[in-house]
């Protein structure tokens, strides 16, 4: 079988020109559980959780999402790029139980027109997931008519073919970088942490994301999912 060729073969993009966003202070969380949550309002922790918030978290079916991400994903005006080869591989349970959770992070319609997801799923998953993010992104458009730019998600599920040496997981909202020990967006049950507050452009993520993205396209067609037509 033909091997998918190094990532390092593919030079580099430069990040696009947007407008750079002030980066949120350096913070760091824990996903933890709702019966164990550090204010009283999310499940967010900033602290190792105590053995008993952890195992509480590990029996819950799905477990609390990272309630910051969430917001930072709403509030995004540019872009949202994540790259995460299990961000369809939950745990326990079906790819489904990924796809609601993603999909909610977009259901408020944020102002963000670039969102790309570069991770994996079997085969006989892909088209389904790809076919409910397109009727999201289609519906986020037409119930926004006001919107400056339309939504455009994309979807390339080749990241495990293009290059098995990738374990933590990122994303880029705006010019910010998120750093996951697990499943982006606290989707993982067992212990993990989450860090944010990093220029995504100094420290060469958006390079790289772009670098990998165009790698991906070139072993397959990937997924355009709402892209307006002109």
């Amino acid at each position: 079988m033909k091997q998918p060729r190094a990532l390092s073969h593919f030079a580099p993009i430069e990040p696009s020109a947007l407008a750079e966003r002030q980066v949120h202070e350096k913070a760091i969380y824990w996903p933890g559980h709702a019966d164990f949550s550090g204010d009283g309002t999310t499940p967010d922790l900033s602290a190792f959780p105590t053995f008993a918030a952890m195992k509480a978290r590990a029996s819950a079916r799905p477990p609390s999402p990272l309630a910051a991400f969430a917001k930072a994903v709403r509030d995004a005006q540019d872009r949202v790029l994540i790259m995460d080869r299990f961000l369809f591989t939950p745990e326990h349970g079906s790819a489904q139980v990924n796809v609601d959770a993603v999909m909610s992070w977009f259901s408020t319609g944020p102002a963000v027109s670039d969102v790309r997801l570069l991770t994996s799923a079997s085969g006989g998953e892909q088209t389904e997931i790809a076919r409910q993010f397109s009727e999201l992104a289609k519906a986020i458009n037409s119930n926004q008519s006001h919107r400056v730019s339309k939504i455009d998600i994309q979807i390339n599920f080749k990241l495990k073919d293009l290059v098995d040496e990738i374990h933590d997981r990122f994303a880029i909202i705006d010019n910010e970088l998120w750093h996951f020990g697990a499943t982006v967006g606290g989707l993982h049950p067992s212990l993990n942490a989450a860090s944010r507050g990093w220029p995504a452009d100094k420290h060469g993520a958006i390079a790289f994301f772009e670098c990998a993205w165009r790698a991906a396209s070139t072993l397959s067609q990937r997924h355009d999912i709402g892209r307006p037509r002109t």
